[in-house]
């Protein structure tokens, strides 16, 4: 849904995702955590992509990329590479950076973004996760949801938002 822009049904699935949750707030915060993994392998691939790199130079890049845990709390908290029977445990698995780049049976999701757009998606989805996690009411988050989905959809860009437009007139200025 999102990678078609249509941010109608995206809003209808997320919205009809969250009505019938037990925690709305630990949901929510699932649920923009996991689109930004998504959306941040599709800004690493990008990057890959714009640099001309070949697609499995780009995997192998990738799946260099170390998945962290912490152990501990507060000051105490310490990150560790994460192991699984006794390996280190990528971040990403093969066949996501597989799908993601279009390798096998499934179409790539990267032509749908523009490599400005997917770092927009990334900062605005890190920005709501910290919001959510600092604590907000449930209408903040449902309003947050809102514009991510937009953003995502190309509705909202840089260029016509309040940030977007005092910047655009700064570079005017500057001429």
């Amino acid at each position: 849904m999102l990678d078609a822009k249509d941010p109608c049904s995206s809003l209808d699935l997320i919205t009809g995702h969250l009505e019938n949750v037990k925690n709305f707030q630990v949901e929510s915060a699932l649920l923009i955590q996991s689109m930004a993994w998504r959306y941040g392998l599709l800004l690493l691939a990008k990057q890959g992509v714009n640099a001309e790199l070949a697609k499995d130079m780009i995997a192998k890049k990738i799946s260099d990329i170390i998945k962290l845990e912490a152990k501990g709390r507060a000051w105490n908290i310490k990150m560790n590479c994460k192991l699984k029977e006794g390996k280190i445990t990528p971040e990403y698995s093969t066949n996501m950076i597989n799908s993601t780049l279009g390798m096998g049976y499934n179409k790539s999701p990267l032509p749908c973004y523009s490599f400005e757009q997917l770092l927009l998606i990334y900062y605005l989805l890190v920005k709501i996760l910290i919001k959510i996690r600092s604590g907000c009411t449930d209408a903040e988050t449902r309003i947050a949801f809102h514009i991510a989905i937009l953003v995502i959809c190309g509705k909202i860009n840089k260029k016509n938002t309040i940030d977007g437009i005092l910047e655009h007139k700064k570079v005017l200025y500057r001429r």
